[in-house]
């Protein structure tokens, strides 16, 4: 429930104009959740930060139908990470829903000053 508010929150603030094929969208998604489902803390870590930086930056050049498939595909991932029975997994999920909010927190902050 938590990230599907702060996808919502965050879709209408994209404004891109680049298209992306879908297997590259489906790769890079592939590409965080492998990252965030590992065993090694600082992997998850890492990709839970990258994928910050991805949402914050790269992800505003999409058009909104890619960012739209990005989102869906992704939240589709997380919901079976925090769904899951292994640890790690649930961790990487929790991370990921984290960094969406603070994404979707720190443009609403920016955006209204």
């Amino acid at each position: 429930m938590l990230i599907q508010q702060c996808i919502n929150a965050y879709l209408p603030l994209v404004t891109g104009t680049t298209g992306v094929k879908m297997t590259t969208v489906t790769s890079v998604v592939q590409q965080f959740v492998a990252g965030l489902k590992s065993r090694h803390e600082e992997t998850r870590s890492t990709s839970a930060r990258e994928l910050k930086q991805y949402v914050s930056t790269d992800l505003k050049e999409f058009l909104p139908d890619d960012v739209s498939t990005f989102m869906d595909e992704f939240n589709h991932h997380i919901l079976e990470m925090v769904s899951s029975q292994d640890t790690a997994e649930k961790k990487g999920g929790i991370l990921a829903i984290g960094n969406f909010c603070q994404v979707v927190h720190h443009h609403h902050h920016h955006h209204f000053l």
